[in-house]
């Protein structure tokens, strides 16, 4: 439900090194569902601001994480590359991990 502690302001290998089995970062459909789900349900907002997905998207000479936003009540449901949002603050960005069944 929140995003990772002390792993905000580090970039994204360090960020997807420190999360070990059986845990993993979510793909965007993954957290895009998980989102809408819980607001559906509670009429809450998962988490503020953004979090980091496994899919990355080249641009050109960079490849950048896919961010989803966790607060559809204020913002809407958002999908965006880390690339465009943020400029020269890319690496203010937090994941969360997902507990893996089976």
């Amino acid at each position: 439900k929140h995003t990772i502690h002390d792993i905000v302001l580090k970039n994204y290998s360090v960020q997807k090194a420190l999360v070990k089995f059986p845990y993993s970062i979510p793909k965007a459909l993954e957290m895009a569902t998980g989102v809408l789900m819980h607001y559906v349900q509670t009429e809450k907002d998962l988490f503020l601001g953004y979090t980091r997905c496994q899919e990355m998207v080249f641009f050109g000479y960079k490849s950048s994480p896919v961010l989803v936003s966790g607060n559809p009540k204020w913002e809407g449901l958002h999908i965006k590359c880390e690339h465009y949002y943020h400029g020269e603050h890319q690496d203010y960005h937090g994941v969360v991990a997902c507990r893996r069944i089976g």
